[in-house]
């Protein structure tokens, strides 16, 4: 960690309150029907700025992300990812059945 990763906590008076914090949990959605609408980049840089805040469990300096800003990458990137897992399904299925073997979610017969 350095001291960029470090963000100030916001003055008590800008902290969002029981109720705004409800209201906006739940009021969330998961949105799987887009729109073929660009997106600013100045409203992605927002959304980036927030995530970069949340928990992860990894440490920020272990987190990318890839920002898809057009439909022809994102095809571009369903196929190759399609590609990737059919050529490793083997390897994927094998390390998938092992560590749910070692967590105790699949028992060895």
């Amino acid at each position: 960690m350095t001291p960029d990763d470090v963000i100030e906590l916001p003055k008590n008076e800008s902290i969002a309150d029981y109720e705004s914090l409800k209201s906006l949990l739940i009021s969330r959605r998961s949105v799987r029907d887009f729109k073929e609408q660009k997106i600013q980049r100045e409203i992605i840089d927002k959304i980036l700025e927030v995530a970069s805040t949340a928990p992860n469990g990894l440490g920020s300096s272990d987190v990318e992300v890839m920002v898809l800003d057009d439909k022809e990458k994102v095809d571009e990137f369903t196929l190759d990812l399609i590609n990737v897992l059919k050529k490793n399904k083997r390897k994927i299925w094998d390390t998938f059945k092992k560590q749910k073997r070692n967590n105790g979610y699949i028992r060895s017969s």
